[in-house]
């Protein structure tokens, strides 16, 4: 009778865990949704990028200052894209070295150049950070 009233006690334990587990995670998801709202929908554009200049992600507001969808630039590095000029990438690259020490820079003027062939300057602004380890 011990035996059962402890396994009881035992699984009751687990189901409250199991709940607060359960609304734990829901947090979470609506705090990654309303980050990713905030990321997406933010009036400046943004690209992530690794170290190497590889894109990994970017907003709304980049594609339209861009003029090339993020599918177009994601897995692609800035540095081949052309999307600066031969003059302007030591500058570029310089920021990369910078970033891969752990510092910040900007705001730096550049000027990038667009899907349609047009330019529009731009003010970059990098800060490092460590995603996923």
């Amino acid at each position: 009778m011990m035996q059962r009233m402890g396994d009881m006690d035992e699984t009751r334990r687990l189901h409250e865990r199991i709940s607060e587990l359960e609304q734990l995670n829901t947090e979470l998801r609506s705090s990654e949704e309303r980050l990713k709202i905030l990321f997406e929908y933010a009036p400046d554009g943004y690209y992530l990028s690794d170290l190497k200049g590889t894109l990994i992600h970017g907003n709304k507001a980049a594609e339209e200052i861009t003029g090339y969808r993020r599918e177009e630039l994601i897995g692609k590095s800035f540095l081949k894209l052309k999307l600066l000029s031969t003059e302007q990438m030591p500058r570029a690259a310089a920021l990369l070295a910078k970033n891969a020490l752990g510092k910040s820079t900007g705001p730096d003027e550049f000027t990038l150049n667009r899907k349609d062939g047009s330019t529009v300057p731009v003010e970059i602004r990098t800060y490092p950070v460590r995603i996923g380890g």
